[in-house]
C-alpha cells in the first residue's frame, strides 16, 4: 500500500504514523500527525475529536 502526501502536509505536521484500532482506542484507523495542530484553534472543524 502506498500514500501520496504533499510536501506542505508533510513540512506543517511532520511524519505521520499509521495506527489500528487498537493502538490509538477509537474502533478504527487513524494517521496521527507528529507535529499536532494547536489545540486552541476554536472547535468549528469537524474532524477534531
Amino acid at each position: 500500500m502506498s500514500f501520496l502526501v504533499d510536501k506542505d502536509l508533510v513540512s506543517q505536521f511532520g511524519s505521520l504514523t499509521l495506527k489500528s484500532g487498537r493502538e490509538n482506542d477509537r474502533g478504527g484507523f487513524s494517521i496521527e500527525p507528529e507535529i499536532q495542530a494547536d489545540s486552541d484553534c476554536g472547535g468549528g472543524c469537524s474532524t477534531c475529536h
